[in-house]
C-alpha cells in the first residue's frame, strides 16, 4: 500500500501563488499559440495534494488525456508545471475548445478512475469552459453530485482518502 504520510500543509499564500502562476501561464500559452489550454490535475481532498499515491493518479490522468489526443490526431504540447502544492500539467491543444471539453468529460465519465481527474479547458482569457448541462461531477463514494457531498460532508476525509489510495494501489 502506498504511503499516506503528509509532507506539509501548504499556506494560503502558497496556494494562491500557485493559482496565480497557473492563470498567467494559461493566458500566455493560449495567446502565444492561439489555442485552448487543457489543465490536468486530480481532485484530492485535504491540504496535502503531493503524495506518492496522488502522483500515480495524476500520471493516469495525464496518460488518459495524451492517449485521447493521440487517438484523435490532435496536435498538442504538454508542459508539467512546478506547482508547490499540487501536480499540474498544462496542454496546448489545437482543436476547438468545446470539442476538447466534450472529449475530456467523456474521459472523466468513462474511465474507471475518471471521477478523480480534474480536466479543464481554458480559453485565451483564462476562463475555463464549464461542464455541459447534465454532466455534473459525481462523488467518489456514491452517485450523488460531488459538490453536494462535499458541502454536507457526507463522507469522512479518511473514507475519501482510503478510496483514492485503493485506486492508486492498482495502477
Amino acid at each position: 500500500m502506498l504511503s499516506t504520510k503528509v509532507k506539509h500543509n501548504p499556506t494560503l499564500e502558497t496556494v494562491l501563488a500557485d493559482r496565480e502562476a497557473k492563470a498567467e501561464k494559461v493566458k500566455l500559452l493560449a495567446t502565444k499559440y492561439h489555442a485552448p489550454v487543457i489543465g490536468i490535475r486530480v481532485n484530492i481532498p485535504g491540504p496535502e495534494k503531493k503524495t506518492p499515491w496522488a502522483f500515480k493518479l495524476y500520471r493516469a490522468a495525464v496518460d488518459a488525456v495524451e492517449k485521447m489526443l493521440d487517438e484523435k490526431g490532435i496536435v498538442y504540447c504538454s508542459i508539467e508545471m512546478k506547482a508547490h502544492y499540487e501536480f499540474l500539467t498544462l496542454v496546448v491543444a489545437h482543436k476547438e475548445a468545446p470539442t476538447l471539453k466534450r472529449y475530456l468529460v467523456e474521459i472523466e465519465e468513462s474511465c474507471e478512475i475518471g471521477r478523480i481527474f480534474d480536466l479543464d479547458v481554458y480559453m485565451a482569457d483564462g476562463i475555463p469552459l464549464s461542464r455541459a448541462e447534465g454532466h455534473e461531477r459525481k462523488c467518489y463514494l456514491c452517485d450523488e453530485p460531488a459538490h453536494a457531498c462535499a458541502r454536507s460532508r457526507a463522507h469522512s476525509f479518511k473514507d475519501l482518502e482510503q478510496y483514492l489510495i485503493s485506486k492508486a494501489d492498482v495502477l
